[in-house]
């Protein structure tokens, strides 16, 4: 099987990854990752080391660092939502029979 074609690029194998198929795997990661998740793979992702150090991928995670809004230390230390924003998920039954409740009870 050839990896360094977009057909195979990014497959799981126990072989060398070649310069062919890390440029690749970089350049179409999108696209190689829906591929791989129709076929039932698991997807290259650059949260996990192994996958980022695989396929050179180092470039493309200081980018998604610098896109990605940081979380305040206040918001990572108490869990509470920004400015504006509920804690509570959407479609959350119960905080809407509680907000009735609250506007009914004024």
């Amino acid at each position: 099987m050839n990896y360094a074609t977009l057909e195979h690029a990014g497959k799981p194998h126990k072989g060398k990854t070649t310069d062919a198929e890390k440029r690749l795997v970089r350049e179409h990661l999108d696209e190689i990752n829906e591929r791989l998740t129709a076929e039932g793979l698991r997807t290259v992702s650059l949260s996990d080391a192994e996958h980022v150090e695989r396929y050179g991928l180092e470039d493309l995670v200081r980018e998604q660092e610098t896109r990605e809004p940081e979380t305040s230390d206040r918001e990572a230390a108490d869990g509470t939502a920004p400015a504006g924003m509920t804690a509570e998920p959407f479609g959350d039954d119960l905080a809407s029979e509680r907000n009735d409740r609250t506007s009914s009870a004024a």
